[in-house]
């Protein structure tokens, strides 16, 4: 299955449950969309302390703040950022890996009806990642060794400037988030995945960051929007125990895309 047109998979996530009364914002699947890998950003594009700030997505401390998402207006059409909590997916590929298999379903809680309005079938959600840059990515490329290792995961875009001949003077790629997953469990006999992480309702195996990157703190991580899905319709979850689903459903049916109310 692929990505679009369809409905995203109702399982425990990243960050649990849907909610009820909650709105989500998804991208589902479907047997004629699209490669999840169509969809990542790729240099993902990093996000300046300065705009992060005028944003709201980074604190006046320098911290990344992934609280709510915003929405931002790019060539006359809105569009919704949100920032990954990192407690939820503390590694980049933990939420791809989970939309490449159930779809994107986020929790898209906005304002008012104004604001709902500003949402049309042209918006995209973007997904940024406090690690979704990496300044240390050519210390990933020589602990990769050249083109005769295998470990190293292609671009997942296939871009010419990423490929073996080019990949030593990338600024960044995209394929070094699943050469940089922490907190998983050690593979044996897996060829060259090195780590197996466990999610709530699935598993993925990749590798972990080089030996010389071993502390987080000198990977030199910077916000970046990873990705960008179309929206393919907002879901409300049905409140069995008030309706306080009804009113969310008359604020986000604002929107330009189709609204649906759910169970979970």
């Amino acid at each position: 299955m692929s990505l679009n047109l369809g409905h995203a998979i109702a399982v425990e996530r990243g960050c649990g449950r849907r909610k009820a009364s909650g709105v989500y914002a998804e991208c589902g699947l479907s047997a004629f969309g699209q490669p999840i890998e169509y969809f990542l950003v790729d240099p993902p594009n990093a996000i300046s302390d300065e705009m992060g700030k005028s944003l709201g997505v980074i604190n006046p401390d320098g911290t990344v703040n992934a609280r709510g998402v915003r929405l931002i207006e790019r060539e006359g059409v809105w569009h919704i950022l949100d920032v990954v909590g990192q407690d939820s997916y503390p590694n980049v590929a933990d939420i791809i890996e989970e939309i490449r298999r159930f779809g994107l379903s986020r929790r898209c809680e906005l304002a008012s009806r104004e604001e709902y309005a500003k949402i049309t079938k042209d918006s995209k959600i973007l997904l940024a990642h406090a690690r979704g840059w990496t300044d240390q990515f050519q210390e990933y490329v020589k602990s990769w060794g050249g083109s005769s290792v295998a470990q190293y995961d292609p671009c997942p875009k296939n871009l010419p400037e990423h490929g073996w001949d080019n990949i030593e003077t990338a600024p960044m790629c995209a394929g070094v988030w699943w050469q940089d997953v922490d907190s998983g469990a050690e593979v044996k006999d897996g060829g060259w995945w090195e780590t197996e992480r466990q999610m709530p309702s699935f598993s993925y195996q990749a590798c972990r960051p080089p030996q010389s990157l071993s502390d987080p703190s000198t990977r030199g991580y910077q916000l970046a929007i990873c990705a960008s899905f179309p929206i393919t319709r907002l879901v409300v979850i049905r409140d069995a125990e008030s309706d306080g689903h009804m009113k969310k459903m008359v604020t986000a049916s604002c929107a330009g895309v189709p609204v649906d109310l759910e169970e979970e």
